[in-house]
């Protein structure tokens, strides 16, 4: 956003705009399994609820602070299939489509690109197994062909987000203010902190 800011004219933005900008931190950079469902029956006990979180306790901090160590502490789950009921065909097929995210630092991520893929794949089924716990039989409709998996690595070569963000940035607890925006002041161009 700063890059893009800079790019168009600082001068263009609204005040207001720029100061939470400059306010904001790196948000942490995350690891998403998106795979196809062979049976979304499986997840009707989310049904209406498209994004769950599930975790050991309700201490976000702790949380956190296990998340940065490679401790997998909580997670998102999304279904796009109740979002976009046609993203997986006709609702008689019954198919789904889910995104495993895990917020977790590019720091505990190997360099080395082999290393790299089996961590992808260790994350991937420690969140599936979660899943599971909650969702039984998520594992066994799960159609494995479709399954992709991104780590803060390419996240940062496809978006451009400085070390693999989500989002790039996040405001401090100063320039917090989710009634206002986070900034999301009125410019030209919507929803440009989501780009």
């Amino acid at each position: 956003l700063p890059a893009t800011m800079k790019i168009s004219g600082i001068s263009n933005w609204p005040a207001k705009f720029q100061n939470r900008v400059k306010g904001m931190n790196f948000s942490d950079s995350v690891f998403c399994a998106s795979v196809g469902l062979k049976n979304r029956s499986v997840l009707e006990k989310i049904n209406g609820d498209p994004e769950i979180l599930l975790t050991d306790s309700l201490d976000m901090d702790a949380n956190f602070k296990r998340m940065h160590t490679g401790d997998m502490s909580f997670m998102d789950l999304n279904e796009y299939s109740q979002v976009d009921p046609d993203c997986c065909g006709p609702n008689s097929a019954n198919r789904g489509a889910v995104a495993l995210v895990l917020p977790i630092p590019m720091s505990v991520w190997a360099t080395d690109p082999v290393e790299r893929e089996k961590q992808k794949l260790d994350f991937a089924e420690k969140m599936i197994e979660r899943a599971n716990g909650y969702l039984p039989g998520f594992t066994e409709s799960i159609d494995r062909s479709t399954m992709m998996l991104v780590s803060p690595y390419e996240a940062q070569q496809w978006m451009g987000t400085p070390v693999g963000t989500e989002m790039g940035f996040l405001p401090s607890v100063p320039d917090m203010n989710f009634f206002t925006g986070v900034p999301k002041q009125a410019t030209p161009i919507q929803a440009l902190f989501q780009v």
